[in-house]
């Protein structure tokens, strides 16, 4: 007996899996960044833990396991936006009112370049499974809404015309040469006061070249 909850997976979805890993595949070779899709440049910092997470959704089996891999993925995106938020805030008492509460509708942009830096083959069969086999879904709005926010930016990235995308602010620094190095380091207080996320992921960065190449670090 065939369940008519369960979708039929059809040609045209085959068709959309095809191009999402064409998309994905060359979006991955510009080193696409969440600006590009549209993302407020200030949350446009690398979301390394939601990308890994995401990464892990072919090793779950159950369909409620894979979905509770989307909220961890959605959560982390947050966690990640606001803990460098409150690192950048917490430096200057005078910005401490100043954490911005992060709109549903900006996340979507930021899903996008997750799923593409987690380099995943099976997106669509994923979501399809999902939505095929976890009926609880209906029961929660919050999960319900995870689930489309996710399509949402899945339908996105297969429509993304990739030779359109724009060029990037430049405001995270994908490589480090010796003057930027030294930028960073000679910063004012000034430049503290008036620090942005994408400061503080440069800082970061700066942060595990120093550790890396310092004395007591070399064997």
């Amino acid at each position: 007996m065939v369940d008519n909850r369960v979708e039929t997976w059809n040609i045209e979805e085959s068709n959309n899996h095809v191009e999402l890993i064409h998309n994905c595949m060359l979006l991955c070779d510009i080193k696409i960044s969440a600006e590009q899709f549209g993302a407020d440049e200030n949350y446009t910092i690398p979301l390394s833990a939601a990308v890994v997470e995401l990464s892990m959704i072919d090793s779950y089996k159950s369909p409620e396991e894979k979905m509770n891999c989307l909220c961890s993925t959605y959560d982390l995106v947050f966690a990640e936006i606001k803990t460098a938020m409150v690192s950048v805030i917490s430096e200057n008492s005078e910005r401490e009112n100043e954490i911005p509460i992060i709109d549903n509708s900006e996340i979507i942009p930021l899903l996008m370049d997750v799923t593409v830096k987690s380099k995943l083959v099976h997106v669509f069969s994923n979501l399809f499974y999902i939505k095929s086999f976890y009926h609880k879904i209906t029961e929660n709005h919050v999960v319900s809404d995870i689930l489309k926010a996710f399509e949402t930016a899945v339908n996105r990235l297969v429509m993304t015309d990739v030779k359109n995308i724009q060029p990037t602010s430049g405001k995270i620094i994908r490589s480090m040469n010796l003057e930027e190095y030294i930028k960073i380091t000679s910063s004012s207080d000034e430049d503290i006061i008036n620090r942005t996320l994408a400061d503080e992921a440069n800082q970061r960065v700066l942060n595990l070249i120093t550790r890396s190449t310092s004395e007591n670090e070399l064997y």
